[in-house]
């Protein structure tokens, strides 16, 4: 994290005001208000996925867009969401469906980690579903596995999932089908 300033003051009341005295006090905190950006082009290159992540203070907010690399397009903004610190999201090399319909997220907070996935045309799921939050999803399931890792697309429908057993050892691999949200156990590893 980079401190580019200290300017975002917070106020913060004395723990103990007299009747004469009602003084807060003012701390100064980094403030990295130009956000950093970084994108994933689609299998095609036709479109871009694009992170722009701003921290002020100890929060952090990260937007999302989508854009056809044709000159002129204009960004599709997909998601911003502001999280507190220890919670960080990133982008997959291969966050894109072959077929650029879909693309997923990784959201990161302390020991969990989860995955979601959008529509890239920026539709919802359904009336009230914006994106598949997937482990949710595949804890219910209750496989007997912990999801320990999404490595990308096996189709333009299919998430592979990597899991381990309670020992900690290598468990088989899923599919996650969007989307249906199926999971479906592979044969192989």
């Amino acid at each position: 994290m980079s401190f580019k300033g200290l300017n975002t003051p917070i106020i913060t009341p004395n723990p103990a005001p007299t009747e004469s005295s009602d003084i807060v006090s003012i701390q100064s905190l980094p403030d990295s208000s130009t956000p950093e950006t970084s994108e994933v082009r689609s299998p095609d290159g036709v479109m871009k996925l694009i992170m722009e992540k701003t921290t002020i203070a100890y929060n952090t907010t990260y937007s999302f867009s989508i854009e056809e690399t044709t000159q002129g397009s204009a960004k599709n903004s997909i998601l911003s969401k502001t999280v507190l610190a220890g919670t960080g999201m990133e982008l997959s090399q291969n966050a894109w469906s072959p077929d650029n319909k879909y693309f997923f997220i990784t959201e990161k907070s302390g020991n969990s980690i989860n995955y979601l996935v959008f529509k890239a045309d920026g539709e919802y799921f359904s009336e009230n579903e914006q994106y598949i939050s997937v482990v949710p999803l595949f804890v219910a399931k209750n496989t007997g596995h912990s999801l320990k890792d999404i490595t990308g697309w096996d189709s333009e429908t299919l998430l592979h999932v990597y899991t381990i057993k309670e020992d900690g050892s290598r468990g088989p691999s899923f599919w996650f089908e969007i989307p249906s949200k199926a999971i479906i156990q592979l044969a192989s590893r």
